[in-house]
């Protein structure tokens, strides 16, 4: 349909095409074509925020539109995250916060602010009586246990924000004391949900919690505080609790968690996962489990987990093959022991977290109680996969699939070949978007992009840099847009030449450089980039940031609307308004 055409359509027809996209790229597509357009796009409706991923000039276009009052839900992180250990810092929360106030976003239903920091927290006085879902998560280099604790406990014991109903706290390592905690009124929440938190009163915690209907909570080893929890008299604590999701790292027994759920008889809803060195067969075994079921949670109607145990525990997989497990409740189970690894895992159908790894091909052995017809299903939630390849000719597994892997990983460890046709009775391979390929071997890569044809970013490392560029051709330079490179030396002139002449078209790119002036090239170079992280030993010239700032004014095309940012001595973390280029 031609734009002249398209805008014949009434205006609820235009509305009802609206509801079909993100409203950033709404705002990004349309905004500005004409009067009509924008005034359309301005007119009173919810809007629904989410920036990730946006590039500075869409950050900046809807921020500059919107009407504050009519924002429904909002999210805004401070990272922007494709790779854990490759984020770049953007600071989209004190961006935003700097042009609106909270008190200007009255019909605020859902507001999710990831990676803030302790500043940035205080500043929001949570005056949001619409809200009804907070999420938070925490930038821990940048807060304090003390504060994280304090925003925590305000929230739920003081019911700040009366009408919330789901409330989602992630910080690492933070240790938040109830014992010595008042409260003056109990909390409307119905949803919590707590990662790497300790508490260490948990009868405590839930007693201001009586509406709870959803509670999650994960809890790693390092946390020794947590030895100490104690889940006496829950029952009637939170007597309308159905849903439980609990994720336990530590030397824990069966007769622990049997302790914990037998403090639940209401759960219909129960999600497991459990790492753990400790030989208890219990844990493992279908009878322990059926027994456990019938006697505490008798209205439980799916139960789903994940069980990482040492290689060295039996699994008799034919205690879960009884009626209770096969045709009582449709739960099937799998157990792939890896004989040289330190771990196996007994999991449920279908697999519950969204990352697998599979850390010895040739060493791994499988037996399931899942029928034929569903095991091609099993990983339907996986979007990142690990491959490990140890021995020439190694087969393929033959009896799994992962069909929506977004992220691949494959370890050539002896650099060997690998059959692409297996590999593709393994994955579907059009939906993976992130390659990182853990091998000197370039012409593998190569090959592996025929099959590829949604992929986008690369991962590499050194021996990659030195070849890559020699065999890549403008197919694959239309193609890429991210680029990770993972140098243990910094990059020299000609390999960033190459850089520019084979990836001209980068939206992302992660470097190691020695002279701080390659930035100016590489701004000047890649004209569509919108983020950039350098590391760059020239230390000494990176300590004045503003001077680096006005520096690249008056070299590059930059104005002044992009983001600098120093995480350390060494790093530059640059959210650049590609429009500027």
């Amino acid at each position: 349909m031609s734009v002249t055409r398209f805008e014949c359509l009434p205006n609820e027809l235009v509305f009802e095409i609206f509801e079909y996209f993100d409203k950033c790229a709404l705002y990004y597509s349309f905004y500005s074509l004409n009067t009509r357009l924008s005034y359309l796009l301005t007119a009173k409706q919810w809007y629904l925020l989410n920036f990730i991923n946006s590039n500075k000039l869409t950050f900046a276009r809807v921020c500059q539109n919107i009407i504050p009052q009519y924002i429904r839900s909002l999210s805004l992180y401070n990272r922007h995250s494709p790779i854990t250990e490759c984020s770049i810092i953007i600071n989209q929360i004190p961006m935003f916060f700097s042009l609106f106030s909270v008190v200007e976003l009255v019909n605020l239903c859902t507001l999710k602010l990831f990676d803030i920091k302790e500043h940035e927290l205080k500043l929001i006085s949570f005056d949001l009586y619409n809200l009804s879902y907070l999420l938070i998560e925490l930038d821990s280099r940048r807060t304090t246990q003390q504060c994280f604790s304090e925003t925590f406990l305000f929230l739920l014991l003081s019911n700040a924000i009366p009408t919330l109903r789901r409330l989602s706290f992630s910080a690492n390592g933070t240790v938040i004391d109830f014992k010595q905690q008042v409260a003056t009124t109990t909390s409307n929440i119905e949803y919590l949900s707590m990662n790497n938190i300790c508490i260490d009163h948990m009868e405590q915690l839930l007693k201001y919690v009586p509406r709870l209907k959803y509670f999650s909570y994960s809890i790693d080893t390092s946390y020794p505080e947590f030895y100490t929890i104690t889940v006496n008299n829950l029952q009637s604590i939170v007597s309308n609790l159905v849903c439980l999701k609990l994720k336990f790292n530590f030397k824990l027994d069966f007769g622990y968690i049997e302790t914990v759920l037998g403090e639940f008889p209401k759960l219909k809803y129960l999600t497991l996962e459990v790492t753990t060195c400790m030989e208890d067969k219990k844990l493992v075994d279908g009878n322990h489990w059926k027994q456990l079921i019938q006697r505490y949670l008798p209205l439980l109607t799916k139960f789903s987990f994940l069980f990482k145990i040492g290689t060295a525990i039996p699994v008799d997989i034919d205690t879960f093959r009884t009626s209770f497990w096969f045709d009582e409740h449709r739960w099937f189970v799998q157990y792939d022991h890896h004989i040289n690894n330190m771990y196996s895992y007994v999991y449920t159908h279908p697999y519950i977290n969204r990352q697998f790894d599979i850390e010895a091909i040739s060493t791994c052995t499988t037996v399931r109680t899942a029928p034929l017809f569903l095991q091609r299903t099993m990983y339907n939630n996986v979007r990142q996969l690990s491959l490990t390849f140890t021995i020439f000719g190694e087969t393929i597994l033959s009896d799994r699939y992962y069909s929506n892997i977004s992220t691949l990983k494959i370890s050539n460890e002896h650099k060997i070949y690998i059959s692409f046709y297996k590999l593709r009775t393994l994955i579907n391979l059009s939906t993976i978007k992130l390659l990182i390929f853990d091998n000197n071997k370039t012409q593998i890569i190569y090959r592996l992009f025929k099959y590829l044809p949604n992929l986008n970013s690369l991962y590499l490392y050194d021996s990659h840099l030195i070849q890559i560029t020699n065999i890549f051709d403008s197919y694959l330079n239309e193609k890429i847009q991210k680029i990770f490179i993972n140098l243990s030396t910094s990059i020299s002139n000609r390999q960033l030449e190459n850089l520019f002449r084979t990836f001209s078209n980068l939206d992302e790119l992660h470097i190691r450089i020695d002279n701080i002036d390659d930035i100016l090239l590489i701004i000047n170079k890649m004209r569509k980039l919108s983020f950039l992280f350098v590391q760059c030993s020239d230390e000494q010239r990176l300590r004045q940031l503003d001077d680096i700032r006005q520096w690249l004014m008056e070299n590059t095309l930059l104005n002044n609307n992009f983001n600098l940012i120093q995480q350390a001595s060494n790093e530059l973390h640059i959210w650049i308004d590609r429009y500027c280029l």
